[in-house]
């Protein structure tokens, strides 16, 4: 249970204007401290029981620090936050004093000292924007800057936001206030600066109209759930509109974030893929950057790519004349039975190729893990399609392609492969009491740390000279009919168009698939390891020419995917025994550090280890119902449909 006063203070919290984010967490807690479960908890806060469980664990390390409110509202007493030992097998904690104003946050001495000052001190006749600004020391050269960052991009943004010129008076005093308050590092603070402006009656503005602005300011930090509903106080504005002007703003904010006042806005380009705010400046690329990174917010709400570039990188990347644009998402590749192999490879990989381009940012952004899965499966078909259609180009050419692919695919599988590890991990803590949820802690703690260690690589590399390099010459490749392509590969005694040899290679790859029915009854893990890759590969062939295949090549992927599936999930789990078992043989040098009474208990772990080997032993001895459902002739007819129709 939690004590008395940390009650307390979570249902004072609120009581007051905090974060939706920040509301939940509370809710959540107070869940806790009633009894209920983790699952039942995520369903009444609306989020999954992984999410809670990491919001109960951070709670319990961090305390009250997870409420970045406390840091602005002075009437809230910040006490010492732990849960009793029933809830979660801690140990109870002592009472702390009640935090004084002065520890509660940076910033929130002004705040109360403002608030006590002598009401002669403060007047009750409306304060004008610049009167509102002469209070304080902000700079007024970096304001005046990044006002015109945001009046440029208002304009040219126009055929997209659609917003009326009515709003300019709302961007503009959001612009001017948004730093008329900063925390202890002297940086501006947009959630205090929000409370002062509602501490005063601005000048010219109704009351409607302060409150929406103040909203405004207030939500230029921090997450906007925009799409779920909002606790935003926008009364004089439509909320779409108010929304369009917070991402305009972050966008201009972002473009100083090297506080130089000297990037400009050159102009806005556009190809099929996305739309390119191109900046200039000596420090262009690193206010680019910024704002590529803020820029979420405004790809969420208006659905379309848009990108904040410097002149260097625009150039490098489109603007040269003669360069080929990168290639936009297309349903399907638009293969014909009258292609060559060859150029039905180049289409594939076109196809696939911008696959991977269009979840390039949503990767490097690291907000969403399915974005950097989305990334990787491109990856994955590309170098398949490589091996399947290889012999259609020239080796010696195609090998960087090949080479650059790897490293990608290599790049991104080291950073995926742990998600998936601790996906699997939160599922099985579902299959046990809540009591014992925190037995892995040890695990995740580890995995977290090296997932994090590994994605500051990841990003490395894909800002990097030989990423980029690959990009642009494979993009040449794939964009360039003819290119790399072998000198022998029409010879007319060779099947070499899709209608010709589509067939003879889907049935190739099935007949390699069916020769381990010799070695099933007594398959090593290895070989079941080597027969997923060859189903692998007999699924990717049958959707790279699904287009020109019949109606029945569906069923054939569907049944090949269950297939996969099961494989998928045996090698995982086999993988996992070796991680864990790694893992626990270092165990007593990871403990050695600390005092013999606090060294955590190996138990759960190990009974993790006995499930992940009970599991892959299922997996292994029940493949031969796969296997045999599988083999079943309805497939090979069905195979044989499909491709009959060329």
């Amino acid at each position: 249970m939690l004590k008395r006063e940390q009650k307390e203070l979570l249902e004072n919290l609120l009581l007051h204007d905090i974060r939706a984010s920040e509301r939940r967490r509370v809710h959540l807690l107070l869940l806790y401290d009633r009894g209920m479960t983790t699952s039942e908890i995520a369903r009444e806060v609306d989020l999954s029981p992984s999410r809670v469980r990491y919001w109960k664990r951070t709670f319990l390390a961090k305390g009250m620090a997870i409420f970045p409110s406390l840091s602005y509202l002075p009437e809230v007493t910040d006490e010492a936050a732990d849960l009793s030992p029933d809830s979660e097998g801690m140990k109870p904690q002592p009472e702390k004093q009640a935090v004084s104003v002065q520890d509660r946050g940076p910033g929130t001495q002004d705040l109360v000292q403002q608030e006590q000052l002598p009401e002669s001190t403060v007047s009750p006749e409306p304060m004008t924007v610049e009167t509102f600004r002469q209070r304080t020391r902000s700079d007024h050269r970096n304001v005046e800057h990044i006002l015109n960052l945001a009046l440029n991009l208002f304009e040219i943004l126009k055929p997209f936001h659609s917003l009326p010129n009515e709003s300019i008076p709302f961007l503009t005093s959001a612009v001017l206030l948004h730093d008329i308050a900063s925390n202890e590092a002297g940086e501006p603070d947009a959630r205090k600066s929000s409370a002062l402006i509602l501490d005063q009656p601005l000048a010219g503005f109704s009351e409607d109209e302060q409150q929406t602005i103040a909203a405004i300011v207030g939500s230029l930090q921090g997450k906007v759930k925009f799409d779920a509903g909002t606790d935003l106080d926008i009364p004089a504005l439509d909320q779409e509109h108010a929304f369009a002007l917070i991402a305009l703003l972050r966008l201009a904010i972002a473009l100083d974030s090297s506080h130089s006042q000297s990037t400009q806005i050159e102009k806005l380009s556009q190809s099929p893929q996305a739309q390119y705010v191109v900046v200039k400046g000596p420090h262009a690329s690193q206010d680019a950057k910024a704002a590529q990174r803020e820029g979420k917010l405004w790809r969420k709400l208006f659905k379309h790519n848009l990108r904040v570039i410097s002149t260097a990188r625009a150039e490098e990347i489109f603007l040269v004349p003669g360069a080929i644009p990168f290639p936009e998402t297309t349903k399907r590749p638009g293969l014909e039975p009258t292609d060559t192999v060859a150029e039905a490879a180049r289409k594939i990989l076109r196809h696939q190729f911008a696959e991977m381009l269009n979840h390039e940012e949503g990767t490097k952004l690291g907000e969403d893990i399915e974005e950097l899965h989305d990334m990787r499966v491109p990856v994955r078909r590309m170098r398949v399609a490589f091996e399947i259609f290889g012999e259609s180009f020239d080796a010696k050419q195609i090998k960087p392609y090949i080479k650059g692919l790897r490293a990608v695919g290599r790049t991104l599988g080291r950073v995926r492969d742990l998600d998936v590890f601790m996906e699997k991990a939160e599922r099985y803590l579902t299959s046990l009491p809540e009591e014992k949820h925190s037995g892995l802690d040890p695990l995740f703690r580890a995995w977290q740390d090296q997932r994090e260690k590994r994605r500051v690589r990841m990003l490395a590399y894909l800002e990097g000279d030989e990423y980029k390099s690959f990009l642009h010459k494979f993009n040449k490749f794939v964009s360039t009919p003819g290119d790399a392509v072998r000198k022998d590969a029409r010879d007319y005694h060779i099947p070499h168009l899709v209608r010709h040899a589509a067939p003879i290679m889907i049935n190739t790859r099935l007949a390699t698939v069916r020769a381990y029915d010799e070695i099933l009854s007594a398959a090593t893990i290895e070989q079941l390891h080597e027969l997923r890759i060859e189903f692998k590969r007999l699924r990717y062939i049958v959707e790279f020419f699904r287009e020109v295949l019949g109606d029945e090549a569906k069923l054939i992927i569907d049944e090949i995917k269950d297939v996969q599936d099961h494989l998928g999930d045996l090698n995982d789990a086999d993988v996992a025994c070796q991680i864990l078992s790694e893992f626990l043989d270092e165990w007593e040098s990871r403990q050695q550090n600390i005092p013999l009474n606090e060294r955590e208990n190996p138990e759960p772990i190990v009974a993790y280890l006995a499930a992940r080997h009970a599991e892959r032993h299922h997996l292994m001895t029940t493949f031969g119902e796969t296997w045999r459902h599988f083999e079943r002739p309805e497939f090979r007819k069905n195979l044989a449909l499909a491709v009959a129709v060329m």
